[in-house]
């Protein structure tokens, strides 16, 4: 019953934060949409326009943390800031991993990490940047 669990809620993710990645409704980054329209279904190709869109948010993600922490008034908001980064960070490393392990591995799970990745960090670096006023 666990593994079973464990599938449904990888699947249930690789669906709700995956779809996007995969279908390009929405470009998940700049340039996104023409990378993935190149890769036209190859893998590697497929898996590195995925890669980019991950490191333009993980770029943005640093840099609105950075302006959030400025915009704390004291010491304790900072460090609350840093405590939950630190946790986001590792919820969200495990739920690739979980992503990628729960069917077993394979190349469309390593696309499904990413891909999560991506999402979930263009996600966070949104949040931040309401923390200061930004979008």
């Amino acid at each position: 019953m666990k593994a079973l669990s464990t599938i449904l809620i990888g699947a249930g993710l690789a669906l709700a934060c995956c779809g996007p990645c995969l279908a390009g409704e929405e470009e998940l980054a700049p340039g996104y949409n023409a990378c993935m329209e190149k890769a036209y279904g190859d893998d590697v190709e497929t898996r590195e326009c995925m890669r980019k869109a991950h490191a333009y948010w993980d770029r943005k993600l640093n840099e609105n943390y950075r302006a959030a922490k400025e915009s704390c008034s004291s010491k304790a908001c900072a460090k609350k800031l840093l405590e939950a980064e630190r946790a986001w960070l590792k919820w969200r490393d495990l739920m690739a991993e979980l992503l990628y392990e729960s069917h077993g591995g394979g190349s469309m799970n390593i696309a499904k990490s990413i891909c999560f990745e991506a999402e979930a960090t263009k996600l966070q670096a949104q949040k931040l940047a309401r923390l200061t006023g930004e979008e």
